[in-house]
């Protein structure tokens, strides 16, 4: 089977909620701390998860309450109204069995998810040197390739464009990843609470408490009273409930971001979004002065998303259109370990560089217009690029003649030097002819082909 393209490096990062996290020995995040807590499940994970307010005055430099992460989540993980997760067991084990011969290039990223990404990504900047110096002590041509779950994109994204100075990073993939947020977390931070049907989680402090969440909200046009009057979330009154820290740390994220894609040029990473667009997903916010903010769902198959994740958001805001996405039909918590996503990664992974296709050349053609019955006509080619390796031929047809009868001429043009080339035709008879300058099929390096009139007369 075929190895990971190039010997890259493939480090998963998953989402929110991704990573299980503990803290004196107790696990605070995990299946089992959902499982057991059900029932009083907003007290508990308030208490056990919330940051200090502290954090937001320096998002960057992160929080340190003793929690520590011991390792990716594989099983099922909710933060009831804002996201769940179906782990990551299949996905690192798929990667594994795919890529046998290149286990020690494949590893996961688990981190405090609570923390804002920007930290996390400063966390991944430590991580993947030694792994990838390790790395090309085989393959020394091998750079990183970021997968990246729900934020765990935004985590790929934030490091590659902003932290990667020395542009190690080959390709980010991203899997229902939020680029422009989620109207889930704006109703989350707006509302204080959160619904599943009839019951109500009070999670709002929790959510408040964390960086990672205020860099979901959207910063697309999603609040306004009706849908074909939406305008972006500028300042906290826009939205009441809205804190002036979750705006500042949004706005300050994504701008970082899109400086840097704007500054980055060509050197930039490609990027592979696997999205779904068929799922009934909240696109945008009804704020009508009421006591709650509501989200509006989706009404078309085509306008959805994952659930969670609207189609809008889900690859990179810099795209003209999102048809470069990869589309799979799923829901957010499970599209990374769907088997289409997987089929869709491995030939990521997988991709075989195409035979390097000669540079096109083009031909400027000198040559009069009228030609006299019997008389040869000569023509000029001077190939752009100076090339004295193309191969051209000059044909000369009538129109009147219909395309099944052989051309008037047919002719090889030769070269001179410099570039130049010359040809001639013998025209017999007169009337009006069509010719063109073209490069054989066979030629290495193909050029624009140049058709003109051609006049011939008694003069």
């Amino acid at each position: 089977m075929s190895g990971i393209a190039h010997g890259d490096l493939v480090v998963v990062i998953p989402g929110i909620l991704g990573s299980t996290l503990e803290r004196g020995n107790r696990q605070t995040w995990g299946y089992r701390q959902i499982f057991r807590n059900v029932h009083r499940l907003s007290n508990r994970l308030t208490e056990d998860l919330s940051l200090d307010s502290g954090v937001f005055q320096e998002p960057a430099a992160g929080w340190d309450d003793g929690t520590r992460v011991t390792g990716v989540l594989k099983t099922l993980g909710m933060f009831p109204g804002l996201v769940a997760v179906n782990g990551y067991d299949d996905l690192i084990k798929w990667l594994a069995k795919r890529f046998p011969e290149d286990r020690d290039a494949i590893h996961a990223f688990p981190y405090d998810w609570r923390q804002s990404n920007e930290h996390t990504a400063q966390r991944l900047a430590r991580f993947l040197p030694p792994l990838l110096e390790r790395r090309r002590r085989d393959h020394p041509q091998a750079r990183v390739v970021l997968v990246g779950h729900s934020m765990g994109g935004l985590v790929a994204r934030y490091y590659a464009e902003c932290l990667d100075t020395r542009r190690d990073t080959r390709r980010v993939i991203t899997i229902g990843t939020p680029y422009q947020g989620s109207v889930k977390a704006l109703t989350l931070l707006a509302n204080g609470f959160s619904r599943l049907g009839p019951v109500r989680f009070d999670l709002g402090g929790l959510a408040r408490s964390l960086p990672s969440v205020a860099e979901l909200l959207p910063v697309y046009a999603c609040v306004g009273t009706t849908a074909d009057q939406l305008s972006a979330v500028e300042t906290p009154l826009a939205v009441p409930g809205l804190t002036e820290a979750a705006l500042a740390r949004s706005r300050s994220f994504h701008r970082r971001i899109a400086d840097a894609v704007a500054a980055g040029g060509s050197e930039r990473p490609s990027y592979h979004p696997l999205l779904s667009h068929w799922q009934t997903t909240e696109l945008w916010a009804l704020v009508n002065g009421g006591d709650e903010v509501r989200g509006q769902p989706s009404t078309g198959f085509d306008d959805g998303g994952d659930g969670t994740v609207p189609r809008c958001s889900a690859v990179p805001p810099e795209w003209t259109d999102d048809s470069r996405g990869i589309y799979v039909a799923g829901k957010h918590a499970a599209l990374q370990q769907q088997r289409e996503t997987l089929v869709q990664l491995t030939g990521i992974l997988t991709a075989r560089p195409r035979r390097p296709q000669a540079a096109v050349d083009g031909i400027s053609v000198t040559g009069e217009s009228l030609v006299e019955p019997g008389r040869f006509w000569d023509v000029t080619a001077q190939s752009v690029e100076g090339s004295d390796s193309l191969v051209l031929t000059l044909t000369v047809t009538d129109p009147e003649r219909g395309g099944g009868t052989p051309p008037v001429a047919r002719v090889p043009l030769k070269p001179e030097g410099g570039g130049r080339y010359v040809g001639r035709a013998l025209v017999p008879e007169p009337g009006l002819y069509r010719w063109t300058i073209q490069t054989e099929l066979t030629a290495m390096t193909p050029v624009e082909p140049v058709t003109d009139v051609l006049l011939c007369t008694a003069t």
